[in-house]
C-alpha cells in the first residue's frame, strides 16, 4: 500500500499602510510558515514481518513558528528524512521492530540519524534501546551520540516507563507513544494514565 499528503502553510500576504492598518489581498500568499510532504510504503511480507518505507521532505519556518517573529534572525529549516520501519512477530503477543532514520540538512543543528530496536516479549511488557547521532552538526565537538534504554509497562489505561541515557530535547516516540521532552542525562520515570 503506497500513501502520498502534502500538507503547506503561508502567512496571508498584507501591505502595511501604517501599524496596526493593513490591507490583506487574499489572491496571493504571503510567507510560507510550514510544508510537509510524505510518501509511506507499507509492505507486508507474511504474517509474521511487515514493514514501512517513509520519505518526507518538509520545510519549517523557525522565525514565526518558534520564534514567532517575522525577523530572518534564523535560517528556515529545509529536512529530507529517510525512514525504514521493520517488525517481526514471533508470536501472537510477541514482536521485534527496528527502525532506522536519517534527517538530512544544512540547517539549524544540521543532519541526524538515528537506530531503535524495540522488544516486546508480552503486549504489555518493552523494551528499547535508541541511538540518536547528530552527525551533521556544524560543531565537531557537537557531533555525539545519544544513547538511550527504555523499559515500559503497560496495563490497563496506565504506562509506567523507565529510561536511563542521553535524550536530546525536542519530539520522542517510543513504545507507540509521541512526546516532547527536555534534554536530559540519567535516569527517568514517566506514568501516563489514561482516562
Amino acid at each position: 500500500m503506497v500513501s502520498i499528503w502534502f500538507s503547506n502553510a503561508h502567512l496571508t500576504h498584507k501591505n502595511d499602510t501604517r501599524q496596526y492598518h493593513y490591507t490583506i489581498n487574499p489572491y496571493r500568499l504571503g510567507q510560507e510558515y510550514f510544508h510537509d510532504f510524505n510518501i509511506e510504503i507499507f509492505k507486508k511480507f507474511s504474517k509474521k514481518v511487515k514493514t514501512t518505507f517513509l520519505y518526507c521532505n518538509q520545510f519549517y519556518n523557525k522565525n514565526i513558528i518558534i520564534e514567532n517573529s517575522s525577523y530572518n534572525e534564523f535560517a528556515n529549516i529545509k529536512t529530507n528524512v529517510f525512514v525504514t520501519d521493520w517488525t517481526y512477530k514471533y508470536k501472537p503477543a510477541s514482536s521485534i521492530r527496528m527502525e532506522a532514520q536519517l534527517m538530512q540538512t544544512k540547517q539549524d543543528k544540521g543532519s541526524w540519524a538515528e537506530a531503535m530496536i524495540e522488544w516486546w516479549p508480552k503486549s504489555s511488557f518493552y523494551m528499547a534501546v535508541v541511538d540518536q547521532y547528530n552527525f551533521g552538526n556544524p560543531n565537531k565537538d557537537l557531533r555525539i551520540h545519544y544513547y538511550l534504554v527504555n523499559i515500559g509497562i503497560i496495563r490497563d489505561g496506565t504506562r509506567i516507563t523507565m529510561s536511563y541515557g542521553k535524550q536530546r530535547q525536542g519530539v520522542f516516540c517510543v513504545g507507540g507513544v509521541c512526546r516532547t521532552v527536555p534534554a536530559s542525562d540519567g535516569l527517568s520515570m514517566t506514568i501516563m494514565q489514561s482516562f
